[in-house]
């Protein structure tokens, strides 16, 4: 009998082995005796025995009575010198000021009454995934490993998020029902504590994506070709708060979400009067839309489009004067403010725009 020592991400681990004679042929034989704890005393942890003593000699297992061990495996009294040692020791040392200040904002901010209208069955697993969302960047796998790390334990304590909990987390909040109780606990939030959330920017972005459902198609995005999903989501001007966001397959253009996206924030209060449009938006039908329903708009023209062509051609030669030059960001730019229209019959300005 011999004890075999091998590590997985610094972490030591223990088997007892065995060789013995079998139809003359020597055959192995091992029993898994757990995280190493203190190797020169023959203490070591694992899911069936928790924290005991192996004695090799007498081949005899002990509970440790009078445990020195915390229940992290730590011995307080050693001088943790070990990367084993000091790995459990760590999960002592709890990450404080980030999830607090997270969750005093949201208590402070009246942000947790829209979460909590939402009567998750566990808020503590609700709050402890969205600080770590807010922290990390990593994937779900290291959430159990950040919430043993970090103050969340302490004030949620009932959190659920081992992988299968998370999945099921997701799943839950992700259905259409919970989607629309939050908006429309939001809506109200944000009208209560906005001075103005009518002006508004809208723009949309690709998630590249190879999962096989409805919402995956294929984009062609200013000549990039890909399988995405679309995120339309608007914030407000004054404060870049985000207002709204829903998604859509990604073989629909950004051309028809426009309207139907200003139409939904009417349908839950919310009337937009000034928008930033991003210049895949722009077609005359949605232009006109914007018209009719007092929308006030600025947005950048296609090269290709014949307004612009028009504009250009008759403004750029006498652009390089004095009056039109004008400081932004920085720099001197020169700038000319011409009026068209866009639409036959609807009036409009145009800003001609030369690098200095």
């Amino acid at each position: 009998m011999h004890i075999i020592y091998h590590k997985v991400k610094e972490v030591e681990y223990a088997r007892l082995a065995k060789s013995y004679r079998k139809d003359g042929k020597v055959k192995k034989s091992s029993t898994n005796l757990g995280r190493v704890i203190d190797k020169e005393k023959g203490i070591y942890k694992n899911r069936t025995r928790g924290i005991f003593r192996f004695d090799l000699s007498s081949m005899q297992y002990s509970d440790l009575k009078d445990n020195p061990y915390n229940e992290q495996g730590e011995n307080d009294s050693l001088n943790c010198n070990s990367k084993d040692n000091q790995i459990d020791k760590e999960r002592l040392i709890l990450d404080f000021g980030d999830t607090y200040f997270i969750d005093k904002f949201m208590e402070k901010s009246g942000i947790k009454k829209v979460i909590n209208s939402l009567k998750y069955k566990n808020s503590d697993t609700f709050y402890s995934m969205l600080c770590y969302y807010i922290l990390n960047d990593k994937s779900n796998i290291h959430a159990a490993s950040w919430y043993e790390g970090n103050y969340a334990k302490i004030i949620y304590p009932n959190a659920k998020i081992s992988s299968q909990r998370i999945s099921e987390f997701l799943s839950e909040i992700g259905n259409e029902k919970f989607y629309r109780d939050f908006f429309r606990s939001y809506f109200k939030y944000f009208m209560e504590h906005s001075a103005d959330g009518t002006n508004i920017l809208i723009d949309s972005t690709g998630l590249p994506n190879s999962i096989h459902f409805p919402l995956t198609a294929i984009s062609n995005h200013n000549g990039e070709i890909s399988n995405e999903v679309r995120l339309i989501y608007v914030v407000q001007k004054e404060t870049s708060l985000p207002i709204f966001f829903r998604y859509c397959p990604g073989n629909v253009l950004d051309i028809n979400t426009l309207v139907r996206t200003i139409k939904e924030l009417k349908e839950n209060g919310i009337n937009t009067k000034f928008t930033i449009l991003d210049a895949g938006y722009y077609d005359d039908e949605n232009i006109i839309e914007l018209y009719k329903n007092n929308v006030s708009f600025i947005t950048r023209l296609k090269q290709n489009r014949k307004i612009y062509k028009e504009l250009i051609k008759e403004n750029i030669g006498d652009i390089e004067s004095s009056e039109n030059l004008v400081r932004y960001n920085n720099r001197f730019v020169y700038m000319k403010c011409v009026e068209c229209e866009l639409i036959t019959g609807y009036k409009s300005y145009a800003y001609i725009i030369k690098k200095n």
